[in-house]
């Protein structure tokens, strides 16, 4: 189904928009430039139904259909979007391999900051 975004409010902490998706779930617009969009969930989001509505501004009807890119960020791991790998199953194995990289580098810094203590 294609996504619909609303204006939501103008997050005043770090001037960036908020929007909500056609499901009522909220983001953080951080930029948007050169067809290129960049995004942040807000609370409350799950990545299953972030992962549908992402790929569904990809799909004609879509007011945000023509969009290059979407890059987003989940919970410290961000991951970039195209019309080409833009299907909510992919976005969430897209997703866990960043996630599971990210993991790791925070594991080894933990592991090193704990032998840095002792």
């Amino acid at each position: 189904m294609a996504t619909q975004i609303t204006f939501d409010y103008v997050l005043y902490l770090n001037t960036s928009l908020g929007f909500r998706f056609n499901n009522g779930d909220a983001f953080c617009m951080k930029s948007f430039s050169d067809r290129i969009m960049v995004i942040s969930p807000l609370g409350g989001c799950d990545l299953t139904a972030y992962a549908k509505n992402i790929a569904g501004c990809f799909e004609e009807g879509s007011n945000l259909y023509g969009l290059k890119t979407i890059i987003f960020s989940f919970n410290g791991a961000e991951v970039s979007i195209t019309k080409e790998n833009a299907i909510s199953e992919k976005i969430i194995e897209l997703w866990k391999s960043e996630f599971m990289k990210k993991l790791h580098q925070w594991k080894k810094i933990r592991t090193r900051l704990t032998i840095d203590v002792d």
